[in-house]
């Protein structure tokens, strides 16, 4: 462990609830590939601000990078957060992780889905992910023929129609 992530963690002995400090140690763990540890700042993060979409997407990039069945429904829900409280024309990064993780979701075998769903209701993990998809590509539909979409936004679109 480096000086910084030291430093960081020391001044969150002192100060817990301090935002910036979180997302700046969660960031670290990132660029280093230590995943559990960022996802857990993030995770502190959407605890001190549940309202913040960037936190949300932040930690279901985590969760989706980690990969795993159980991850994968982690990292579906806070995308699908995410796009609750930014929408998908501002929320390109979330909307795109959510088709890659209703993606990533519909290819994991029955075992995998039965260990990962809380509720160990595998066609219901599977008809929410299911209708994910439709609401996905009629979002996309949406904004191609509105014009709302950006550059970017708009490649992400037409790689899922």
């Amino acid at each position: 462990i480096d000086d910084e992530i030291l430093e960081l963690n020391n001044i969150l002995k002192m100060y817990p609830s301090d935002f910036s400090t979180w997302l700046e140690l969660g960031d670290r763990y990132f660029s280093r590939y230590d995943l559990e540890s960022a996802a857990h700042c993030y995770e502190e993060l959407v605890l001190l601000d549940p309202y913040t979409a960037h936190t949300h997407t932040k930690l279901a990039d985590t969760y989706y990078t980690i990969g795993g069945a159980t991850n994968i429904l982690n990292a579906r829900k806070h995308f699908i957060m995410s796009l609750n409280i930014q929408c998908a024309k501002l929320n390109t990064r979330a909307f795109y992780g959510l088709i890659m993780t209703c993606k990533a979701f519909a290819g994991l075998s029955s075992k995998q889905k039965i260990s990962a769903s809380t509720s160990g209701d595998i066609a219901q993990e599977e008809r929410v992910n299911d209708e994910l998809l439709r609401w996905l590509k009629a979002e996309a539909r949406d904004l191609l023929a509105a014009g709302k979409a950006s550059p970017s936004l708009q490649l992400v679109l037409s790689a899922i129609l």
